[in-house]
């Protein structure tokens, strides 16, 4: 599986999702790289490999079809 978490701010429902499933690619999207640094950071903190990229969710960074699953959470909070 391919998971994405749109909107991952600093990463706590992808981390989530990464020791749940631990066997899935998790992919956290968000535009703030400043979060994102610090989403990467929580990710070697706790020794799981998942990848956090820069882009909108109108351009994604992945080929159609990528992912087989997509969450959001924080990105509605704030909106």
């Amino acid at each position: 599986d391919v998971l994405l978490d749109l909107g991952a701010g600093t990463g706590p429902l992808a981390l989530r999702l990464k020791q749940a499933s631990p066997e899935a690619t998790v992919i956290g999207i968000d535009p703030d790289p400043v979060q994102l640094d610090r989403a990467r950071a929580k990710a070697r903190a706790a020794g799981l490999s998942m990848r956090f990229e820069q882009a909108f969710a109108d351009a994604l960074p992945l080929e159609d079809g990528t992912a087989t699953g997509v969450v959001s959470s924080l990105v509605l909070h704030h909106l």
